[in-house]
């Protein structure tokens, strides 16, 4: 059910030019056997509230997926999120809170767009950058994500409506 599921929606991503959302939890070789059969590599999109491996994230990056770290990556028992992080290059990460239940420690519970700061320091942190000289990741990052709509630069919207939307919407 959940595969016939999946082949409609990549199907309807290729047929709207749209990326694709994927949320895969203990299920990511089916997952990834199935971009490849049914996107063909012209499937784009994002792996959103990425919990898998250093593995599936490489699978998915190979793929043309952006890999998108939540609030987990803030908690304490997060290690292996984290070293996944560390290997995701910058222009493929996105960051999100999906709120309320994976909101950073210790906010979690709480449906606060402007938490995605917090995940935006831990993976600065994980990355080992300072957070004031990291480079925020909207319009690069989004700009090959987004679809462009009549010549229109999507990462300009999304900078306007940074403070109160997910990174990646």
């Amino acid at each position: 059910m959940a595969a016939r599921a999946l082949r409609r929606h990549i199907r309807a991503a290729l047929a709207s030019d749209l990326p694709l959302v994927v949320h895969t939890r203990s299920a990511s070789a089916d997952t990834l056997q199935l971009l490849r059969d049914e996107g063909g590599g012209r499937v784009r999109g994002v792996f959103h509230c990425f919990t898998e491996t250093l593995e599936v994230a490489r699978a998915a990056l190979e793929l043309g997926f952006f890999v998108s770290f939540s609030g987990i990556l803030t908690f304490r028992n997060a290690d292996d999120l984290r070293q996944v992080a560390r290997e995701v290059p910058l222009d493929r990460c996105l960051i999100e809170t999906d709120s309320p239940y994976l909101a950073p420690a210790p906010k979690r519970g709480r449906q606060q767009p402007r938490l995605r700061a917090v995940c935006a320091a831990k993976l600065a942190e994980v990355k080992g950058w300072r957070w004031a000289s990291w480079p925020p990741p909207y319009g690069r990052t989004s700009s090959g994500f987004l679809p462009s709509q009549a010549g229109a630069r999507p990462e300009s919207k999304l900078k306007q409506n940074i403070s109160s939307f997910s990174i990646y919407l």
